[in-house]
């Protein structure tokens, strides 16, 4: 009888931390995209991937006069991808992988992208 209730417990105990890491957050990338000479590149194409409830999904949109575009969304853990092109661009791709233990700083990346000038 002990060890029966010596494992409720346990089991207890594993299902209530299994559901405390399943607490979402919010991630915040801000993508600041640059030319190769340091130059801001506005209205380039850009997409942050991510999968949400196991579906691939993303958020997409044009950077401002600055080179910048800002997504967030919520999650639980998860691994982004980052797209930028424009045309005489060359088209730049790259993973971020958030990890599973939420972090604040690792959670709210900013992630510079140069893309070069075709020759």
């Amino acid at each position: 009888m002990k060890n029966l209730i010596c494992l409720f417990f346990i089991s207890i105990t594993i299902a209530a931390r299994a559901q405390a890491s399943l607490i979402e957050h919010e991630w915040k990338v801000t993508l600041i995209v640059v030319d190769d000479t340091g130059q801001p590149v506005a209205s380039a194409k850009t997409g942050v991937g991510y999968y949400s409830k196991s579906q691939p999904a993303s958020i997409d949109g044009l950077t401002d006069t600055n080179g910048v575009f800002i997504a967030l969304h919520r999650a639980y853990s998860g691994i982004l991808g980052f797209a930028v092109e424009k045309a005489g661009y060359y088209t730049t791709r790259q993973g971020y992988d958030l990890g599973f233990v939420y972090d604040e700083a690792k959670w709210n990346p900013t992630q510079t992208e140069t893309s070069a000038k075709h020759f």
